[in-house]
């Protein structure tokens, strides 16, 4: 008997492999190393059993039977079952045999029975209907009305828009009556309707539903469903709902009236990229002739955030049939931005993708906004509503809404340079996104471009930061500082100056200015999740511990089911020595992404080796390198573990490498700089024996080299490098080379003295108090 884990997992290749015939069991078990040797030895065992039941019917023969039915013939066949006609008192049904499900244990067998209760609840003329279930030799079977018509994949592009609302609009309201009766079905998609003569759509396959106290046969997380058909809740591995199947009507309409899927990518891991970002072409732009008002309900009914999209399937199709009556509809991004913080859920893909730079980018715009003479106050309201509503959808991830609400700017003041602006950097990330075009960051400035109707003057605020952003998505962060800070300078009160300044500094390692500015951001948007994560990345990096946790638990308490918030979470318990919270804080995290993810790994390993389980954690980092050579994280932490336990030829030799992929590593430099001025010799056995048994390790002279780097580097900014400085400086013979730095570091610094100053200054009256002694 397998175990539950694995039973999943047996399930989720029978999945993948309805879907993916040419799957292997050596290409499927890759992906779970743990499981990786057992799982191959039953996934081979299954297959060999599902060769028992070939791709053809056998040549004529005597027909069998399942159960009291007569088999006819086979109508198609897959990893988890075959559907066969059959016939039973002279009428025709369909019945899907699971010969898979006893392979998988008495758990499966147990859902099985519960989903065929779930099932025989349903009663609706557009789904089709169970008749019967049963068992032959143990085996499952679900016997149903045998449907005759077409596929309702075979009529994309075919139809005219009116016909194809009209049949989502009968199916919406078939899946209405499904979820009334607590079923979802989770895998709705063209290939699972069929359209009788007459016309009306039938909703086939409930082999995958899910009751609200179901789970199903091949409940597998972010494998269950056909991917270019999956909601974005799916392939992130969280709960179906009723709007994953409002979701999956919103790709099949999108289908009908476009001719083409949403996500057409090729391969199934840019179909899952397309997925995770909501990214899709908008629907008019494929196929210019469906209404605007459609447009809306697609992109509504396709939002990234399932709670944007319908309240029901019910309200769905009451939209449709509004626009079939030539009445307004009622969708629209719903929200205001004030509400951002409570429900913004943007795409990990899209962050990954775009980073700070797009927030900065259209948080900005908003501050632009031209309100135009001429209009009157009803229209200028709605210009600011729409407005707010497409930088709300942007800043969720969800560029089609977006393009839809600023289309709508553009209808009252076409003029509008935000509108104009934003749309123009959509396009490029949302080409980039869908695989059709390469994402140029030059082609995103609107203002900067030849066409005066759009130039701002070169020295004005508005041309400052538009020259910021450029330099801000190509990395160079340094002139993005400085633009902004022009732009300030010229305009202090422009509202997100703050944002744009503590976001350039962020990535400069400038954490003082950016705490100072990001503060002030978060006053003027105190909703933004985005604001309050970068503000507990920098207070941990000051070391703030305690306002690092209040900020990063602010923002797990809006987006539990974000990972770099426990990421960062991790990390500040681990500087600040909690190693109890920073174990749970790292479970939480890998949870939400993956066991093997190396990032977590680094930080588990981390917090075991200050634990004290130093062999444990040694073994996972590496682990880690063998895997990734460049891993320079895990290659220092595996250093700091060798030099706790005096191993010093291995400490520096992991030291070494991390400088060759990091050269200034101010952390790995520091660590090299105490190792080569004795460390604790003197106070210490196991240094006084390491350096006995290895005397060349100790060299002043490359020490002063590698504190002397470490200084100029991190200039008071590195709490590391602060605590270790002095202890490595008094155990140098000669330190006039470390004093003239730190006047000429404290000395340049004509502003009011930072923090970092503060602490180079400390630095240095202390070693001229000890140069008097």
């Amino acid at each position: 008997m397998i175990d539950a884990a694995l039973e999943e997992l047996v399930a989720a290749y029978l999945a993948h492999k309805e879907r993916e015939p040419v799957l292997t069991p050596e290409k499927f078990a890759a992906e779970f190393p743990t499981r990786r040797e057992e799982l191959i030895e039953i996934l081979h065992g299954l297959n060999d059993v599902l060769d028992l039941f070939p791709e053809e019917p056998p040549e004529p023969g005597p027909p069998g039977s399942i159960g009291p039915y007569r088999i006819v013939r086979e109508i198609g066949r897959g990893g988890m079952g075959v559907v066969y006609e059959v016939t039973r008192d002279g009428a025709r049904f369909a019945l899907k045999l699971l010969p898979m499900a006893p392979l998988l244990g008495e758990r499966a067998m147990g859902r099985f029975e519960r989903e065929r209760e779930a099932l025989h609840r349903l009663e609706h003329p557009n789904i089709v209907r169970i008749v019967d279930s049963g068992f032959d030799d143990r085996v499952p079977y679900l016997v149903m009305e045998l449907v005759e018509g077409v596929s309702l994949g075979d009529l994309a592009g075919g139809l005219a828009w009116r016909d194809a609302v009209e049949l989502v609009r009968a199916l919406a309201v078939a899946v209405q009556s499904a979820h009334d009766a607590g079923v979802i079905h989770r895998d709705v998609k063209p290939q699972n309707v069929i359209v009788r003569d007459d016309a009306s759509p039938v909703l086939l396959d409930f082999g995958l539903i899910a009751a609200e106290d179901v789970e199903s046969l091949t409940s597998t997380g972010d494998l269950l469903g056909t991917p270019r058909y999956m909601a974005p809740e799916q392939v992130e591995g969280r709960a179906a709902g009723p709007c994953t199947d409002i979701h999956a009507l919103g790709l099949i309409l999108y289908e009908l009236t476009t001719g083409e899927p949403a996500r057409r990518q090729e391969s199934r891991e840019r179909v899952l990229q397309a997925v995770r970002a909501g990214a899709f072409a908008r629907p008019r732009r494929r196929n210019a002739e469906i209404p605007a008002e459609l447009e809306k309900i697609l992109l509504t009914a396709l939002a990234l955030n399932p709670q944007r999209r319908f309240a029901s399937a019910a309200a769905l199709a009451e939209d449709l049939q509004r626009l079939v009556d030539g009445v307004p509809v009622s969708a629209s991004p719903p929200g205001a931005l004030v509400r951002m913080g409570e429900k913004c859920r943007r795409s990990p893909a899209k962050a990954a993708a775009v980073g700070l730079s797009i927030l900065l980018g259209i948080l900005v715009l908003w501050t632009l906004v031209d309100r135009p003479a001429g209009v009157t106050s009803e229209e200028r309201a709605r210009l600011e509503r729409f407005l707010e509503q497409g930088i709300e959808a942007w800043l969720d991830g969800e560029w089609p809404g977006s393009q839809v609400a600023l289309e709508r700017v553009l209808e009252i003041d076409a003029g509008n340079d935000t509108a104009r602006l934003l749309l123009a950097w959509m396009a490029v990330d949302s080409a980039a996104a869908i695989g059709e075009g390469d994402g140029d960051v030059e082609g995103r400035s609107v203002f900067s471009s030849e066409d005066e109707s759009h130039r701002f003057e070169p020295g004005s605020a508005a041309r400052l930061l538009d020259d910021g952003f450029r330099h801000f998505e190509k990395g160079a962060f340094t002139a993005a500082l400085t633009a902004f800070q022009q732009a300030a300078a010229i305009d202090r009160e422009f509202p997100l100056v703050p944002i744009l300044v503590g976001g350039s500094a962020m990535e400069l390692g400038r954490f003082e200015l950016a705490e100072r500015e990001l503060i002030a951001a978060r006053g003027r948007f105190p909703g933004s999740h985005r604001i309050a994560e970068d503000l507990g990345f920098v207070f941990m990096e000051l070391g703030k511990g305690s306002e690092a946790v209040k900020e990063l638990r602010h923002v797990i308490d809006i987006r539990p089911e974000a990972t770099r918030p426990w990421k960062l979470l991790a990390k500040t318990y681990e500087r600040m020595g909690d190693v109890e919270a920073g174990l749970e804080a790292v479970g939480s995290a890998m949870t939400l992404s993956s066991e093997n993810d190396p990032e977590m790994l680094t930080i588990y390993a981390t917090l075991l080796d200050k634990q004290g389980e130093r062999r444990k954690a040694r073994k996972i980092l590496r682990g880690l390198l063998e895997e990734d050579g460049d891993n320079a994280d895990a290659r220092f932490r595996l250093g700091i573990s060798l030099d706790y336990d005096h191993l010093i030829v291995e400490a520096e030799q992991a030291y070494r490498e991390v400088l060759a992929l990091r050269p200034r590593s101010v952390t790995a430099i520091i660590c090299l700089a105490n190792l080569y001025s004795g460390a604790d010799r003197g106070r210490c056995r196991g240094c006084d024996l390491a350096y006995a048994e290895h005397p060349e390790f100790l060299d002043l002279k490359r020490a002063e080299r590698y504190l002397l780097d470490a200084l100029e580097i991190s200039r008071g900014r590195h709490e590391s490098v602060n605590s270790s400085a002095l202890d490595i400086a008094l155990r140098l013979e000669d330190r006039r080379r470390v004093v003239g730095l730190l006047e000429r570091l404290t000395a340049r610094n004509d502003e009011e003295k930072s923090k970092a100053v503060l602490q180079l200054e400390r630095l240095l009256r202390r070693l001229r108090v000890a140069e008097g002694e």
